[in-house]
């Protein structure tokens, strides 16, 4: 459903994430636009039970089992009350369903809708609408509101970090004390008192995770992501590493130094693919024709070192 958005979803995710705001979407097509139906997706039903506005896993088949909540449509000067339906269908094996009561006075179809949860209420932003999402910049609209409303209810440790973070802004440049690829979060971690990553403590400050980068870098890690090795066909990361790693004659190891897009598959055949009606992003392979450096690999039969992938 998100891949018929008339809107580009990463340009407008940045723009509420970097404020810290959790959000997800809708895009209603043209048939769900004339049914008054929309498909509550899983990453839609995932945000609406982590912010106690609804979970679907508990609802049961049927419209008496219909649950209506108060929501708003965000204009440019003003909110507009609505409501939001909430349902299971005794049909299609109850598939969630949700619908916003006058979305047609406020969107058209495969226009892209940004869900806030905020105080127990729905809001919907139609980002479709370019001269709407720049009132988020303009002070005292509905947008900025909504936005500063939420960040000063963000938790006392979102509120620490940004504070210590604005203090070191303030200093200007400061120069690294720490050399290579990690050294400046490293220096981040150090200017803001924090201790540097042990993995095995989870992230970085009271369960958040802190990323730096150099600003000419080009490249950088925007998530990580746990493999699910139950539904995997390889198991493991020497699995994988068998299967699609090259032997290097400089440091006389098998290693897998890649990179993967979801564009184009890379060298190894290996690219990704986003499916976001079950929110996975799946590792996939184009096929079981090894690559040059992959045959080299085979042909060598030692295995010194490890992998890694992107």
């Amino acid at each position: 459903m998100l891949e018929n958005s008339d809107t580009t979803i990463s340009t407008v995710l940045e723009i509420f994430s970097k404020r810290g705001i959790e959000i997800s979407f809708l895009v209603p097509t043209q048939t769900a636009m004339k049914k008054s139906i929309i498909d509550a997706i899983i990453p839609l039903r995932r945000y609406l039970k982590d912010n106690n506005f609804h979970d679907y896993n508990l609802q049961l088949q049927g419209s008496e089992h219909k649950k209506i909540n108060q929501a708003f449509f965000v204009g440019t000067n003003s909110l507009s009350e609505t409501r939001v339906s909430l349902y299971r269908p005794k049909t299609k094996k109850g598939d969630p369903r949700i619908w916003l009561y006058r979305l047609s006075s406020y969107a058209a179809a495969n226009n892209l809708l940004v869900t806030i949860c905020h105080d127990g209420k729905l809001y919907i932003v139609n980002a479709s609408r370019n001269d709407l999402l720049k009132t988020i910049e303009i002070s005292g609209s509905p947008l900025s509101d909504l936005v500063e409303n939420i960040i000063t209810q963000h938790s006392p440790a979102s509120l620490e970090l940004l504070d210590r973070l604005r203090k070191l802004s303030a200093k200007g440049f400061v120069k690294s004390k720490y050399p290579g690829n990690t050294g400046v979060g490293a220096m981040l971690l150090h200017e803001i008192g924090v201790p540097v990553y042990d993995m095995s403590k989870g992230p970085d400050f009271r369960g958040i995770e802190i990323k730096a980068q150099r600003m000419k870098r080009q490249k950088g890690t925007l998530f990580g992501q746990v493999p699910n090795w139950e539904i995997s066909n390889l198991k493991s990361s020497l699995e994988i590493l068998n299967k699609y790693g090259y032997w290097s004659t400089k440091r006389q190891r098998e290693q897998l130094y890649v990179t993967l897009s979801a564009s184009s598959p890379n060298p190894q055949g290996l690219y990704l693919e986003v499916d976001y009606e079950e929110d996975w992003l799946k590792s996939l392979s184009s096929g079981d024709t090894p690559s040059p450096s992959c045959i080299k690999r085979t042909m060598s039969h030692t295995l010194n070192g490890s992998s890694r992938t992107a």
